[in-house]
Order: C-alpha cells, then structure tokens, then sequence
C-alpha cells in the first residue's frame, strides 16, 4: 500500500503500481536536465525567485517526456517538459507582461483548459484547475491520489462507483446532521477498521485494508469507488454512506 517512506518518489509510485501495471517504469521518459532550468526562466519564475516544487523536478527527471499515463491518464492532457519550454518560451520572448510566475500551468487536458501550481510568497499553495478550482494540496499528493484514482480497483475483485451532486449534497444534509462528507468517510474507517493515507487533503480522501479501500474526490461535486474482495463489506459501507451524501450507484 502507500505508505510514505524515505525513499526516492519514483521508486515510492512504482512500488504502488507495479503489482498491477508491471510495464509502468519501463514506459517513463525522463526529461533533460537543462531543459527543468530553462523552464523556471521561461516561467518567470527565476526573476522571481521562486523554484519548481521538488517533487515536480524528480518526477521530470524520471518521467518529465511520458509519464506513463498516471498524469495523463488521470487528468486527460500530457505532461512533457519539452513542450512546456516549448510554449512559455515564446510568450517569454514575445508576450513577457503576460507572465505570471506566482501560477505555473503544467498540463493542458483534452478540453484545453489548464491545471497549474499556485504559489503565495514563495511558497506552493496548491493544484488548480483553471486557476479557480482547488484540485489537489501539492504536486506530490496529486502524484499519490492520481495513482490511487488509475489504479486502486486493479488490487481487487469488485468495485463499486457512485456519485453525488451539488443538489443532492444539499438534499441530504439531514442525514448526515450536517457533517461534512469527509467528516463521514472518517468515522466509517473508524468503524470497519480502515487506515487513512498520508496524502489525504479537504479534497482527496483514501483509506484502506486488506480487504476493501475507498477514495473520495470532493470538487464542486462528489465522485467515489468502493474496492474489495468482501462483498458484503462493500455493501455495509455503501448502505452507511451513500444516504448521508445523497450518492448514486452509477453504471458505466
């Protein structure tokens, strides 16, 4: 399982994923050393003196050209270092004033629209998603909660996907005496013996077992799947949640 560790990130992801996508490190591309440094200048970055988050520049060495599929799969756009000098170089040379160090776009999905690291006095406030919708705490969880949300339901026999809407969250704040969803979520790993993974945030919540794990994806909105070999734990944590947040078993 994802327990954090004191070893190198990559090796931490691949120990994760190689059980059930054993070609995942071989598909990596890193990318070029010199071509992370032109991007903090490209980026604004170096005359504002502000650094690429850590976790992004070991991801690049390893994975900077294809990622495997854990970014793109994941957020439906591609992750390529090249191609982010590429862009930010001509509005560097040409649109300069259109800069804005404090907010580095690191992937465009399929829709055009943009996920980038916002930064608050120096310091990595976050993932958004448009600049307006909070994705993730920091690069490194997205990496970890990315993983879970491509590969978790590949560890078990069943999996079970639900949704809730902004309307029926409402609707049912009743059942849940006003807790929040989270909030819930916690107290039913409490109660079925489920551990909670380090890189949880107020928008990401995953815990797990030996014979079940659930994540939670809070944006605007709710989506979650319930993994496991027990299938009538599934249906006892489904039967306990579902109702409180107004959630929808969905078919695809």
């Amino acid at each position: 399982m994802l327990k954090e560790k004191n070893i190198p990130l990559i090796d931490q992801l691949n120990q994760y994923i190689e059980p059930v996508d054993p070609e995942w490190s071989e598909r990596l591309k890193p990318a070029n050393r010199e071509l992370l440094l032109e991007l903090r200048k490209y980026l604004g970055m170096q005359e504002a003196g502000l650094n690429v988050p850590d976790s992004l520049i070991e991801f690049a060495f390893n994975a900077g050209e294809n990622d495997g599929g854990i970014l793109s799969k994941t957020l439906k756009g591609t992750f390529s270092i090249t191609e982010l000098v590429k862009n930010n170089k001509e509005i560097y040379n040409f649109e300069k004033e259109n800069i804005n160090p404090f907010y580095f776009e690191f992937l465009t999905d399929e829709m055009g629209l943009s996920y980038g690291i916002k930064y608050d006095d120096k310091i990595e406030k976050g993932i958004y998603y448009e600049d307006t919708c909070f994705v993730s705490s920091s690069f490194k969880n997205l990496l970890f909660q990315s993983a879970v949300r491509l590969y978790e339901e590949k560890y078990y026999a069943n999996t079970i996907s639900f949704g809730a809407s902004i309307n029926s969250l409402k609707e049912a704040s009743y059942e849940r005496k006003g807790l929040e969803p989270f909030v819930l979520a916690d107290d039913m790993c409490t109660l079925y013996g489920l551990k909670k993974a380090w890189f949880n945030d107020n928008y990401f919540f995953f815990a797990y077992s030996y014979n079940v794990s659930i994540y939670l994806l809070n944006q605007v909105a709710i989506s979650s799947k319930i993994s496991g070999n027990d299938s009538e734990l599934i249906k006892k944590m489904t039967e306990y949640l579902l109702p409180k947040i107004g959630a929808k078993i969905q078919d695809f």
